[in-house]
């Protein structure tokens, strides 16, 4: 959540900037922009075979390799069986 105000913030000023510093206020936008998108998060638990469970949080701009990562552990636990 605070990402998400903190991106929200400098996107309005920057925004509002654009009309006396064209090029400020498109650097403020864009940096507002980047938390903004990094804000949405996705969680993943992975449970160990000790029932310790592990929480990673990701951006879901991440999704692809977090994908090729479950595929490769799939693979590797289906060679192991």
């Amino acid at each position: 959540m605070k990402r998400f105000a903190i991106g929200l913030f400098l996107l309005f000023i920057g925004l509002g900037m654009l009309e006396l510093s064209f090029f400020g206020g498109l650097i403020l936008s864009v940096l507002g922009a980047l938390p903004l998108l990094n804000s949405f998060t996705s969680n993943m638990v992975i449970t160990n075979n000790a029932g310790q469970c592990v929480n990673i949080e990701m951006s879901i701009i991440e999704k692809d390799k977090v994908q090729q990562f479950i595929n490769k552990v799939n693979v590797a636990i289906a060679d192991a069986a």
